[in-house]
């Protein structure tokens, strides 16, 4: 293996540092809701010794996640014991993907440009920046995709090694503890193997492995509980306006629209319906026009593996009759990064140099104004904001005594307040503070912060 230069080692380091800093710059404007409020508790809980066996809960199924998410922030809040372990748990989750990228990106990938082009896309894509600038258990699904897809990248030709398995294993494990979409990591890495006719029959199989290891403490769970996790499996089975046993072609149109819109998102494309229509089959026409030039023994791949991973991911949601959020598609992000790449690399091997680093420049001023935006231009309740008034609030109870504060504030947003102002030494009698969100501009409060207002009951 050729030693790797001096320019190289700096654009993968840049890069990862410049990712970081577009996830995690203006920490006070995070959202800290029900998930981040219920992480914390968790945590807390766990560095009490009440250890769990259970993760988060997910919305639309009755079954309970992987409690990775608790443990991870349990170890950095007993060294941190602040609302900021949360950032720091979400940014050492985002230093290994990027990590891992890197690694998979060396092993998988043919040249050194197709690993620093996923490296910049995860670094600067707003669609990605925005998603882990949420913290919660999802922020693992990438990590969990990428080590999943890009070993199926390796030729049949050449035997498979450790690292593929190590790979392949620990992202079907990582798969259950991010969400449930994840437990579809295994099936993908069948799929494809059947499809490729691999020999390698261990590939799935330790896909699979992993998956069972994560599930484990989630069986443990159900044997001492009625089995409630599979019976909210069976119970979404057997919704039918949950989980259509017939193909929905409306929905199969939708998800296929919305894997298009992805494709561009990546590389911070907004364009109207019918133009993200015309973009993404623009992107995969050429995708497949120029992925045959040039094969590499190590890379020499079916350049329709991508599209078939995203195909059975359209497929299977189009089953799933209920809302599917940005993060659902997060597992489709691989096959995505890696037509971004492949066409990026082949412009490079056609001494197209001028048109790539003009794409690439373009492509990172769109990125960096648009994660700009969305970090400075706020329509929820922030962190900020919240600790604000929890200052406040202490600094009055020195003043005069106050009873504990009622609330005006939709039901989503209580749950964060509450945490942030139960320590608190609040007293029987004295005046009561309303809070209020949304803050009305009409209203004369006696404080206000954001879209918080407190006023006298």
């Amino acid at each position: 293996m050729t030693q790797n230069p001096w320019w190289w080692r700096f654009s993968l380091i840049g890069l990862i540092i410049l990712g970081l800093l577009l996830r995690f710059h203006h920490p006070n404007h995070f959202s800290f809701a029900f998930d981040q409020v219920q992480i914390l508790n968790q945590a807390q809980s766990v560095t009490q010794g009440d250890l769990t066996l259970i993760g988060p809960r997910t919305g639309p199924v009755a079954m309970f996640t992987g409690p990775l998410i608790y443990y991870q922030t349990a170890v950095i809040y007993r060294f941190l014991p602040s609302v900021y372990a949360l950032h720091l748990t979400a940014a050492i989750t985002a230093l290994l993907t990027s990590l891992g990228l890197i690694w998979l990106g060396r092993n998988y990938l043919p040249y050194r440009l197709s690993t620093l082009v996923i490296l910049w896309l995860w670094a600067t894509s707003p669609f990605l920046v925005t998603l882990d600038r949420f913290i919660w258990n999802p922020n693992w699904l990438l990590l969990a995709a990428v080590l999943s897809f890009f070993p199926l990248l390796k030729s049949p030709r050449l035997p498979s090694r450790l690292p593929d398995y190590l790979s392949l294993c620990l992202g079907g494990f990582l798969g259950y503890q991010a969400h449930f979409s994840g437990l579809l990591l295994p099936f993908l890495v069948s799929l494809i193997w059947l499809l490729s006719i691999r020999r390698h029959w261990l590939l799935p199989l330790v896909s699979w492995a992993g998956a069972v290891v994560s599930l484990l403490p989630t069986l443990i769970f159900d044997l001492r509980h009625q089995w409630f996790n599979l019976a909210g499996w069976l119970s979404l089975i057997e919704n039918q306006d949950r989980l259509s046993r017939f193909l929905w072609w409306e929905r199969f149109g939708h998800d296929l629209y919305i894997t298009l819109e992805n494709q561009l998102k990546l590389i911070s494309l907004n364009l109207t319906p019918s133009l993200t229509l015309i973009g993404g089959a623009l992107v995969c026409l050429i995708f497949l026009s120029l992925s045959r030039l040039k094969q590499t023994a190590k890379f020499r791949f079916n350049p329709l593996l991508p599209l078939i991973w995203l195909l059975v991911i359209i497929l299977v949601y189009a089953f799933y009759r209920l809302p599917t959020p940005e993060y659902y598609y997060l597992i489709q992000l691989p096959a995505l990064m890696t037509i971004v790449a492949v066409i990026f690399t082949k412009l490079h091997q056609l001494k197209l140099t001028i048109i790539l680093v003009l794409l690439i420049t373009i492509i990172s001023l769109m990125a960096l104004r648009q994660n700009y935006q969305r970090a400075t231009h706020l329509g929820h309740l922030t962190l900020g904001e919240q600790l604000t008034l929890s200052r406040y609030l202490q600094r009055e109870v020195q003043i005069r005594p106050l009873k504990a504060p009622r609330f005006q504030v939709p039901s989503a947003d209580r749950p964060s307040l509450e945490y942030l102002v139960k320590d608190i030494p609040w007293q029987t009698n004295g005046a009561r503070l309303v809070i209020v969100v949304p803050a009305s501009d009409k209203i004369n409060y006696q404080a206000r912060f954001g879209l918080i207002g407190v006023q006298v009951d």
